[in-house]
């Protein structure tokens, strides 16, 4: 197969200013308080805030029935960088100028997959993050390396788990009466700004940190290390 060479973040420091964030509830809205201070931000989300978001969601508080990504706008953008909400449903085939990174932060197969066509359209990095009770992730996708074994697309079966099986991406049957844990959401998010600094930070790709997982210690990839 081909492979497409990015020449923004191909073994070189990445310059992020841009970042999408697509799915804002518990992990993409516990990302927003370390980002916003220091990035231009574009908040993708079309649920709206329901009852059962407050005993994890600050920012649920006063806002049922309200847009979460207006919400979220609204509330973060007060710094000195632009917060932007894009309150409509991610396809895949969207234009966003000047994005240097895509977070994406749902947990459906439709919405993984419609980031992964984004990341590969835009040519810029995907960080993935998810979790279930005490079980965060996050895993970073490169467009170049698409279909090849450091695609975690391919690694864990990510975009296509099976319809009504109830399990986290590795394999940890969910129960439904343990609710997600605040405590994940924001465990997952710190993994991803960890893939993140690594971005920002390390000159060679395969330095890169390629996923964390905590199953059921943290444990941290870097891209050399997938065989």
């Amino acid at each position: 197969m081909s492979v497409r060479v990015s020449r923004q973040y191909l073994n070189s420091k990445m310059d992020i200013n841009k970042i999408l964030i697509v799915g804002c509830g518990g992990g993409g809205a516990m990302l927003l308080p370390a980002l916003a201070p220091a990035y231009d931000l574009i908040i993708a989300d079309f649920d709206e805030y329901e009852d059962k978001n407050v005993t994890r969601q600050f920012y649920a508080n006063g806002a049922i029935g309200e847009k979460k990504s207006d919400v979220l706008a609204k509330f973060f953008n007060k710094g000195h960088k632009s917060v932007e909400s894009f309150p409509n449903k991610i396809y895949g085939g969207e234009e966003f100028e000047g994005v240097d990174l895509i977070i994406s932060c749902v947990d459906t197969n439709q919405g993984r997959n419609a980031c992964k066509d984004l990341s590969d359209g835009l040519d810029v990095p995907l960080i993935v993050i998810a979790n279930e009770s005490w079980d965060p992730m996050a895993w970073l996708f490169l467009p170049h390396l698409a279909g090849l074994k450091q695609d975690p697309f391919v690694r864990w079966n990510l975009g296509a788990l099976e319809d009504g099986v109830r399990e986290t991406c590795a394999g940890t049957e969910i129960i439904a009466e343990i609710p997600q844990l605040p405590q994940a959401n924001y465990a997952s998010g710190a993994f991803a700004l960890c893939i993140m600094q690594s971005l920002m930070t390390c000159k060679k790709e395969s330095n890169y940190i390629a996923e964390i997982t905590a199953t059921p210690n943290p444990v941290t990839t870097k891209m050399k290390e997938i065989v």
